[in-house]
């Protein structure tokens, strides 16, 4: 009797000690993957899988990640945050050094701009030049000069971010301009929800404007 209640307390620390091993073994090779795609720093991972062997059949039912300084698409974001709802990977895939979605679940994006990173993102789409950015709740302020006819002519314009009719783009339209006459500057988009490249449809659903930054929150449909 005693050999069998020993070999069942042996069994029950084993599966305490998968349940604990099994998700951060798969949430640290996520994060080199990750890091290997964005070549930024190491993000935190955290995936959630119970029983640890659901996870071993490629399915979880929560994957968080956490990353600052990160390239998305021509954009240096501060904070980028993904949560990830019964979604599912391939373990396999993994174990071969690639990220591969078996199942897409739910997914939410949250990815927060600062003025530095919009600035530098305007000067390299080649409509402006030296912009600066400012960024308060209540609005976007872009000065620098802009590209009108093949010149660039001095430019202080105020205005707001909308989401486009598809929800995959942030527009700033210009609501005031100063310093420059007409053609007035037209809608500039400012984020395309495609440059994130995850392989699976997301939609913006808002954009807050805080004092300095704007944070961005998008999800599957």
């Amino acid at each position: 009797m005693n050999r069998v209640i020993q070999v069942l307390v042996l069994a029950v620390l084993a599966l305490v000690g998968l349940q604990w091993y099994v998700p951060r073994w798969v949430s640290s090779k996520v994060a080199t993957q990750i890091m290997a795609l964005d070549h930024g720093t190491r993000p935190q991972v955290e995936v959630t899988a119970i029983p640890f062997w659901y996870l071993l059949q490629g399915n979880f039912q929560d994957l968080y990640v956490n990353a600052q300084h990160v390239a998305v698409g021509p954009l240096t974001v501060a904070d980028a945050q993904l949560n990830w709802e019964q979604g599912g990977l391939g373990v396999q895939a993994l174990l071969h050094h690639r990220l591969s979605i078996t199942r897409r679940g739910h997914m939410t994006v949250s990815i927060t701009v600062d003025e530095a990173a919009l600035a530098k993102f305007l000067a390299q789409q080649g409509k402006f030049q030296n912009p600066t950015v400012g960024i308060d709740p209540t609005g976007l302020t872009i000065g620098g000069k802009v590209l009108l006819g093949g010149v660039y002519v001095p430019l202080n314009t105020r205005g707001t971010l909308v989401v486009s009719s598809d929800r995959k783009s942030i527009i700033f339209h210009p609501t005031s301009i100063d310093g420059i006459q007409l053609p007035m500057v037209t809608d500039i988009e400012i984020f395309n929800v495609n440059a994130i490249k995850l392989p699976v449809n997301l939609v913006i659903q808002s954009v807050t404007l805080q004092k300095g930054s704007m944070e961005v929150k998008a999800q599957t449909p």
